[in-house]
């Protein structure tokens, strides 16, 4: 991603889906008899684990009780994004105020996305997984869209997550083989997703954020990266506190990556890892993505090599001048954020690496102006452990 703000919405995690079909979901739905009021904002069911929640009079917990609704009642709602409060309105007409983490969005068949920019391909395979067919909401997550097609895609992924429902899609999540998958804020608008998912969706919040994972095999199966996190969940500070490449057959430990491995909070706390196609070699990423870190936001690339029988770092100067220090728009500029990242292996020893530098610069008057500078690296690695880098700037940009 070339520009920061996608980079604080976008969860880049790799989770295991399975490619089974025919597994049927059973879709939650309100009771008989009940409907949702026509015109009156988005479709929602009350999810209170006491089973019920009160409607009150004001968004004030104090407020008048107007009347109770029980667990998977459906309501219309109005709510602010980001807001504590929605206001709800009532099969009887009767509208009230309830807490937002008390709504969980409700869709069906029926309510998947039409819209032209999705594509009528796209639009068969996103029916095709709301009905539980496991292949092709893989190969749904696997679509690469753009502009509103893109946003469309992440809509429809949002609508299918709740017909498939928690128990359904975490099944989903647990199983092989890994695929790549982007959650953003859009899939469960208006609401938080961290907080949305932790309540509402508890089963698959568990698969997405276990507290121990071993992913990210080798192309020659031998071997993977094992990673133990401070806790289960995210919670915005949880990270990475034992990182190790490991022999997949006996499961022992070839070398601590912990040192290597800033990951912390948010989606991206997994990081990735890319192999070159001989098994020899691997760019290790990690990220903190804490927005309040001081510092500013960052992402990191190591590289390993095997030689001979063990694997070791290789000494890779990233740190090197880039060209930066005789730029005049920089001049005074501070370093927010920078992002180094493997973009791909174009032959098992030479790494194609992209950095992304996010400048700012402030004038006396305390207004911020904001500069992008994007490096393409050519890293060639050589048998002693030490690489040699070609770096390009390929996108300079002030605003």
């Amino acid at each position: 991603m070339d520009a920061p703000g996608r980079l604080f919405v976008l969860f880049s995690i790799i989770i295991s889906l399975s490619c089974r079909a025919g597994d049927k979901p059973e879709q939650s739905a309100p009771p008989k008899g009940e409907t949702f009021v026509p015109d009156s904002g988005g479709r929602g069911v009350i999810d209170d684990p006491s089973g019920y929640v009160n409607v009150l009079a004001d968004k004030q917990p104090d407020a008048a009780v107007i009347a109770k609704v029980k667990t998977g009642d459906p309501v219309s709602f109005e709510c602010k994004v980001g807001g504590k409060w929605c206001r709800v309105t009532l099969r009887s007409g009767k509208s009230g105020w309830v807490p937002s983490n008390r709504i969980k969005l409700y869709f069906t068949i029926k309510d998947l996305r039409k819209g032209s920019e999705l594509g009528e391909a796209n639009r068969k395979l996103a029916r095709r997984a709301a009905h539980g067919d496991y292949d092709a909401l893989r190969k749904f997550l696997s679509l690469h869209l753009d502009g509103a097609g893109g946003e469309e895609a992440d809509a429809a992924f949002g609508e299918i997550v709740h017909i498939l429902g928690d128990d359904a899609f975490a099944d989903f999540l647990r199983a092989p083989p890994p695929i790549q998958v982007f959650f953003n804020d859009d899939i469960t608008y208006p609401f938080e997703n961290l907080e949305y998912l932790h309540r509402h969706f508890p089963k698959t919040w568990k698969a997405l954020f276990p507290r121990e994972i071993v992913k990210w095999p080798s192309p020659d199966g031998r071997y993977a990266i094992h990673k133990l996190f401070s806790e289960e969940g995210d919670n915005g500070e949880t990270k990475v506190v034992r990182a190790e490449l490991i022999e997949k057959a006996t499961g022992k430990a070839l070398i601590d990556l912990t040192a290597s491995d800033i990951g912390k909070g948010g989606w991206n706390r997994d990081g990735d890892v890319l192999w070159a196609p001989d098994s020899k070699r691997f760019a290790y990423v990690s990220s903190d993505l804490t927005p309040m870190r001081a510092g500013g936001l960052k992402k990191q690339t190591a590289v390993f090599q095997l030689t001979g029988q063990a694997f070791s770092k290789v000494e890779l100067p990233l740190a090197e001048k880039s060209g930066a220090e005789s730029d005049a728009k920089l001049s005074g500029a501070t370093l927010i954020h920078d992002f180094v990242e493997p973009v791909d292996w174009l032959t098992p020893t030479v790494l194609k690496i992209r950095r992304h530098d996010y400048y700012q610069t402030k004038d006396e008057s305390g207004s911020s102006s904001d500069s992008v500078r994007v490096y393409d690296i050519t890293a060639t690695i050589g048998v002693d452990g030490k690489a040699t880098i070609d770096t390009k700037l390929v996108e300079k940009e002030s605003y």
